[in-house]
């Protein structure tokens, strides 16, 4: 790890401070949020490389908004259960909330494995090491009971995939131009659901390019220039 890195980390933890084991599970989640998001921008593999263990944070954007999403409706859920604090928290609320997920909502095996796994940095980093490992060996379990989904494959020729997509004409063309040469999905990219012009300029790979994607202006009330996204 590079020095400058393990600075940085040290002087945030130190910032933070440490979580009580008897904490409100409101604050324990919010202490959660401030720790996992230290890892925001830091390459994960800079720092488990090292030791060949877990990291302790959350290292993209996309999974500290999912697993943070699970962390809060967790915590909610146990509220409503009667339970307010860290050190009250038993296998049994794990279980419940996992249970109802799987039979009241049919959530297919890939969404268990999500909330397993939020689940388990959640407790890593509260300190209940506990509910962590007991989760860890009970996960081949509610994926068992989850309903099986389908899985996502890569086309064997995405080239001609655009090609087909580019007779088109209309915005699935740009979805498709921007998905395929800069490697973003189209969600991430803000002002997607306007009509606009498409530029992009290809690079050495998906790290080097980059792509704007020009919105018109639009009439709230008065005239706004147009604006580029990033």
């Amino acid at each position: 790890m590079k020095e400058e890195t393990r600075e940085k980390i040290l002087n945030e933890l130190k910032a933070i401070g440490t979580l009580r084991p008897k904490a409100g599970l409101t604050y324990a989640l919010e202490f959660y949020a401030r720790i996992a998001r230290i890892g925001l921008g830091i390459s994960r593999r800079e720092l488990t490389r090292p030791r060949k263990e877990l990291s302790t944070f959350i290292h993209a954007f996309s999974t500290f908004d999912r697993y943070m999403g699970i962390a809060k409706e967790f915590v909610q859920f146990c509220q409503k259960k009667g339970v307010t604090r860290l050190h009250k928290l038993t296998y049994d609320e794990v279980k419940g909330f996992l249970m109802e997920k799987i039979a009241v909502r049919e959530v297919l095996r890939n969404t268990v494995q999500t909330n397993v796994c939020a689940l388990q940095k959640f407790f890593h980093v509260c300190g209940r090491h506990d509910l962590r490992d007991q989760l860890s060996g009970d996960y081949s379990r509610f994926k068992y009971l989850a309903k099986e989904g389908g899985s996502i494959h890569a086309f064997d020729n995405p080239t001609k995939l655009i090609g087909e997509i580019a007779k088109r004409s209309g915005l699935s063309e740009v979805i498709a131009k921007l998905e395929h040469m800069t490697g973003a999905r189209i969600h991430e990219v803000p002002g997607h659901e306007d009509h606009g012009r498409c530029n992009i300029d290809q690079g050495q790979g998906r790290k080097n390019a980059h792509a704007r994607l020009l919105v018109p202006p639009r009439r709230v009330g008065r005239d706004k220039e147009p604006h580029d996204e990033a």
